[in-house]
């Protein structure tokens, strides 16, 4: 017979208490080879220089673990509970790393303290403590650090090959509390029937930020005008009018299974929106969903030859219309209120939807992209869900 749930669980502890013995001999054997300057045998400089030489270690790991073999000499119950497997190598590394920025003397005072927390929590938390431990013993050194940890910041934002868009960035902990907040304040817990993952939650939450930024007109100008998304698509590519063949996307206002009467006579430019480049013709109608639209005529080689008036989509006194009456996103499974909605037509605007009280339903931002990307059932009772194959 297979194994239990029980008997899984329990071999899944003993397994990580075994690694955490190994990786105190491992530690401890270490420290006796530093001692005996055992490096020596093999013609290295250091023990740093073995552990990277003979075991292919990166610096950063051979200076982390030389440094813990060294504190745990004089830290004799962390030393044992480590031993033990009682606690991991992280919260070691904790500990260690806080003997050596205030002293090994005041970390041995309160190693008691540590280590029972050490015991019945994560690493997370013993970090905390100790960095609380460390304002209070050396408030000068930690706010040397603190300049450090400042200076190290950086963001970079790059456009892959694929047209994704990369986000890497090093927040100073003032700064990555400032964006973890807002973050957590756009992006609810997870709700049942919602598909997306924690990272796909937190990437929806950031764009919205921005997205609210921008809305709110109180950025910077740029070139005298408010900040912009800028998305240039031709006109066969907004109102889908392709090679003929027919389309069943629900989530552009036709039924399912009904074939779109638009066509074509060829193949349509893709649009394309500021910084990234083309985007999908479904994706520049989502833009155009609830924008501004300045509309101009071009010649074949692309240069403007007539712009038309600047129109606002939904206006105010309709917009409100519609709020009142929905309230909330209108998807099934959704309560986002309505100050948080976008305004979706029922039958795109670009397939000539009347932007009217009628024409109008309120979406989240999630659910408004879900629509346009899979596609739309509305509902008698003026509700909505998602197409998904």
């Amino acid at each position: 017979m297979g194994r239990t749930v029980r008997q899984l669980a329990q071999q899944m502890r003993d397994l990580h208490r075994e690694i955490a013995h190994l990786q105190a001999e491992l530690v401890h054997g270490i420290g006796e080879f530093d001692t005996t300057q055992g490096y020596e045998l093999d013609d290295y400089r250091s023990t740093a220089a073995w552990l990277r030489g003979e075991l292919r270690l990166h610096p950063r790991e051979a200076a982390h673990l030389l440094g813990m073999a060294r504190q745990l000499r004089q830290l004799p119950a962390v030393d044992a509970a480590f031993t033990a497997g009682a606690i991991s190598q992280t919260h070691v590394a904790v500990i260690a790393r806080t003997a050596r920025q205030i002293g090994v003397e005041h970390v041995a005072a309160s190693e008691d303290a540590l280590l029972d927390l050490a015991l019945d929590s994560h690493p997370g938390r013993l970090r905390v403590a100790a960095q609380h431990l460390r304002y209070c013993v050396d408030p000068d050194g930690a706010e040397r650090d603190a300049v450090k940890a400042y200076e190290r910041r950086e963001l970079s934002v790059a456009s892959t090959i694929g047209g994704m868009v990369s986000i890497q960035g090093l927040l100073d902990p003032p700064g990555g509390s400032i964006v973890l907040t807002a973050l957590d304040a756009v992006m609810p817990p997870p709700r049942e029937g919602d598909p997306r993952t924690a990272g796909q939650r937190r990437a929806d939450a950031l764009v919205e930020l921005c997205r609210r930024a921008l809305d709110s007109g109180t950025l910077p100008t740029v070139n005298g005008e408010r900040p912009h998304v800028l998305v240039t698509v031709p006109l066969d590519t907004l109102t889908r009018q392709l090679t003929g063949k027919p389309t069943n996307r629900t989530g552009t206002g036709h039924t399912p299974g009904e074939p779109s009467n638009r066509t074509g006579t060829g193949p349509t430019e893709p649009a394309r929106v500021s910084w990234t480049g083309p985007i999908s013709a479904t994706d520049a109608r989502l833009l155009a969903c609830d924008c501004a639209i300045i509309p101009a005529v071009l010649n074949s080689a692309g240069e403007v030859l007539d712009i038309g008036r600047k129109s606002r989509i939904w206006p105010t006194a309709i917009a409100r219309a519609i709020g009142l009456r929905d309230q909330t996103c209108r998807h099934t499974d959704c309560e986002i209120p309505a100050q948080h909605c976008d305004i979706h037509h029922r039958v795109d605007w670009a397939d000539g939807g009347p932007t009217s009280y009628e024409g109008g339903i309120l979406a989240c931002r999630n659910h408004h992209t879900q629509l346009h990307k899979y596609g739309v059932t509305y509902l008698p009772n003026g509700q909505f869900t998602i197409m998904r194959n």
